[in-house]
């Protein structure tokens, strides 16, 4: 009877074969379980540096306080915008650095008669102003302005203007001059304050009484 050998244990070449096929397999799974490590840690690695630019680019808004307003310490002003000096009574002289003075000659209750547009009848009170040029320049009296306030609430008076006799022209060096000027004031409307200004850029003198 005739025995067959076994073809792998008689041929080692078919052994050799299949050693060799083993190995590449065992190779190829290494490499593969190798670059899907790189590949998981190259991952891994995008994200943390994703997180960290993340993480350093985020900013906090700010809020900037907004500043607030404060009022400037300075020279009182007056209705007008105008610095002022310090008030007076009517029977003291208002002296303006310029070399001008101005005094309340007369101050008293009088009836007021409405003779022109605007204005009213009743009680009122009429003032006598004088002003005298201690500078060694001319002044020029074409811009004065009297106004007058009454009351604690310091209401504006209606001007007299037909009843009035306003300075006007030049005012030469060493000279006085007097007008005189009339206001509708209810009776008893105390403290009456008058406020005279002869320039934009010069303060205001202020007289306050009552009358």
């Amino acid at each position: 009877m005739l025995r067959f050998a076994n073809a792998s244990a008689a041929d080692p070449n078919v052994n050799r074969g299949k050693t060799l096929k083993t190995r590449t397999l065992k190779n190829l799974n290494t490499r593969t379980l190798k670059n899907s490590a790189l590949i998981a840690t190259a991952a891994g690695a995008t994200v943390l540096a994703l997180t960290a630019c993340s993480s350093s680019t985020t900013t906090t808004p700010t809020t900037e306080a907004t500043p607030e307003a404060t009022a400037s310490a300075g020279a009182s002003t007056s209705g007008t915008g105008q610095e002022t000096l310090a008030p007076v009574g009517f029977k003291t002289s208002a002296a303006y650095p310029s070399g001008l003075t101005v005094d309340v000659v007369k101050v008293e209750r009088v009836s007021v008669a409405a003779q022109g547009p605007g204005e009213v009848s009743g009680p009122g009170v009429s003032f006598e102003l004088k002003l005298t040029n201690k500078s060694d320049t001319e002044i020029d009296l074409n811009n004065v302005a009297v106004n007058v306030f009454y009351s604690k609430a310091k209401t504006p008076a209606s001007p007299a203007p037909t009843a009035a006799t306003p300075f006007s022209g030049p005012l030469g060096e060493g000279q006085s001059t007097q007008a005189a000027y009339a206001f509708g004031v209810p009776t008893g409307a105390d403290p009456v304050e008058l406020q005279f200004s002869y320039a934009a850029t010069a303060p205001v003198a202020m007289f306050v009484g009552k009358v």
